[in-house]
């Protein structure tokens, strides 16, 4: 079970524009979270989660392949995370080639329902407390999935 209680001890949310212009949580709580955004958004992911596609741009292939030898001869083990966001063909492209061990996916709305919940989004673009716990627990299950194997 996900212990979705808030934590009242969290800072306050910056409240203005900050220095490279993006608009602060009071701005952005004032534009609502409806279901047609959620709809809107997992449309977007249903077009991309499942392709095939490998015609992926070989700069980014091997750049983050590059990272992935690096980190392995530090013993350490890089996992990319493709979290509830808007996706490409070009991302999803990229993601899907690198290798399992190294990508946890936790944006498919049939698999992590309740991110998809405009009760769980603070604004249009961030999860309120109890989204951002479920995206955290669904990322710690799918690490310990990697640790495992």
């Amino acid at each position: 079970m996900i212990n979705t209680k808030r934590d009242t001890s969290a800072p306050v949310e910056a409240e203005e524009i900050n220095s490279r212009g993006y608009l602060g949580f009071k701005e952005l709580k004032e534009i609502a979270v409806t279901n047609d955004n959620i709809k809107s958004f997992t449309d977007n992911i249903q077009q991309y989660i499942h392709q095939n596609n490998t015609d992926y741009n070989p700069a980014y292939y091997e750049k983050i392949m590059g990272l992935i030898d690096k980190s392995k001869l530090q013993g350490i083990t890089l996992v990319f995370i493709l979290p509830p966001v808007r996706l490409t063909e070009g991302m999803m492209a990229v993601f899907n080639a690198i290798p399992d061990e190294n990508k946890i996916e936790v944006c498919d709305p049939e698999k992590y329902p309740e991110l998809y919940n405009s009760d769980n989004w603070i604004d249009p673009i961030h999860l309120n407390t109890i989204g951002s716990t479920y995206l955290t627990q669904y990322v710690c299950k799918q690490f310990s999935r990697i640790n495992n194997n």
